[in-house]
């Protein structure tokens, strides 16, 4: 065997080995990508519904832009006061109460992951919210969700569509068609 065919067969051997790690490197890009969006879409959820309960019956509610990044969203209710406070750097956002606070992530292994997140008013129409989160991917991961404040006419009373605002989780004994005793 000649050095022209040696190198010729070196090169087409070569050239199939960079096709299969090139396919063998999108897969694995595409099933991370698949993993973030359903961990984030999760986070996402549980947080809408928090958020949603939170803000039914509220005596009132504020976004503040603090320095930097970082959007705050005020709900007072009759039990106390609720803060969401978006954390860029930290990739959370975090709901804070006298009696704790819970995080929700949205930020993966990679360090820039996190594009935007933030509450917004809506120009268009009173009493309206808008969360987004946007995180940096090819292409680009996004959710947002618009919320409609229901704020309660009566200051002393929590009147609302939820009295209590903490989501529970649904036990093991909740089926769905079955009476609970």
């Amino acid at each position: 065997m000649s050095f022209p065919e040696l190198c010729i067969y070196a090169l087409v051997a070569s050239l199939i080995l960079s096709f299969f790690i090139f396919m063998f490197w999108r897969t694995r890009r595409m099933h991370e990508r698949q993993n973030v969006e359903l961990v984030y879409q999760n986070s996402f959820t549980n947080l809408c519904n928090q958020l949603e309960k939170d803000l039914a019956g509220c005596n009132e509610w504020k976004i503040q832009n603090t320095i930097g990044s970082s959007t705050s969203l005020f709900i007072g209710r009759i039990q106390g006061e609720i803060v969401y406070d978006a954390r860029p750097e930290t990739g959370d956002i975090v709901r804070i109460r006298k009696d704790g606070e819970v995080k929700y992530p949205f930020k993966g292994e990679r360090e820039s992951t996190l594009k935007t997140m933030e509450f917004v008013a809506s120009p268009h129409k009173a009493n309206y919210l808008n969360l987004k989160v946007e995180l940096l991917a090819s292409p680009s991961i996004e959710f947002s969700h618009e919320f409609s404040v229901r704020v309660s006419v009566d200051k002393n009373k929590a009147v609302g569509f939820f009295e209590n605002p903490e989501l529970k989780e649904r036990g093991a004994e909740a089926h769905i068609g079955k009476k609970q005793h």
